[in-house]
């Protein structure tokens, strides 16, 4: 049985947003990386750009997990997924 609309809804819609999403997670990471080394001397400073780091990892875990969640209801109901 295959259910080519929720295929199609995983390729133009799901899989857009969750590169949009990784994108956005990694500049935010790279911008936490940025505060951290600029602001070697201001201890509160480097504690937001730790912040900013753990935050754009843990979400960029989250949408990983997301990901696998839609690829394997995907393949278990046969929607053609790619």
């Amino acid at each position: 049985m295959d259910i080519p609309i929720i295929g199609k809804i995983e390729t133009e819609i799901i899989n857009p947003v969750l590169n949009l999403l990784f994108v956005l997670a990694f500049l935010y990471f790279v911008y936490g990386i940025y505060e951290f080394v600029q602001a070697s001397d201001d201890t509160a400073a480097r504690e937001t750009g730790k912040k900013h780091i753990l935050y754009s990892v843990i979400g960029l875990f989250i949408m990983i997990g997301v990901w696998g969640i839609v690829r394997l209801v995907c393949s278990t109901i046969g929607a053609g997924c790619s």
